[in-house]
Formats: C-alpha cells, structure tokens, sequence
C-alpha cells in the first residue's frame, strides 16, 4: 500500500484538493506496435496524486519501489 500523507494537498496530476493525497512516480507507458517495441518508464521524481488519478492512471508507489531496492 502506498504511503498516505491525509492532509489537504493539491493533486499534482489533476489539481483536485478536495482529500489526502499519496506520494507516486509517475510512469510513461508506450504501446507495442508492429514496427517499435513497448517500454514502461518511471519517473524518478515523486509526485503527489489524488485517489482518482492513483486508481486511473499509471504509476509506482513510492513504498513499493522503496521496499524493492531494500530487497535488492
């Protein structure tokens, strides 16, 4: 689960401010086509996302890539 800070702040992906925010990395998606490969690219810098914008769109929450380098 990812780290929730639960005070007011603006949502750096929609600018909503209306709940608590959680700290992501935003990640690019690019699509398979016929004449390129796929890639998905985090973003090294941490954002803060509104639960709409986590549930929508794509990222990496900070804990989980926290914990995957602590495992490494």
């Amino acid at each position: 689960m990812a780290k929730s800070y639960g005070r007011c702040v603006t949502c750096e992906s929609c600018g909503s401010d209306d709940g608590k925010t959680t700290e992501v990395r935003r990640v690019y998606v690019t699509p398979e086509a016929w004449d390129s490969e796929g890639s998905v690219t985090p973003v090294a810098e941490t954002e803060q996302w509104c639960d709409a914008c986590v549930l929508h769109y794509p990222h990496q929450s900070v804990e989980e890539a926290e914990g995957q380098s602590a495992d490494a």
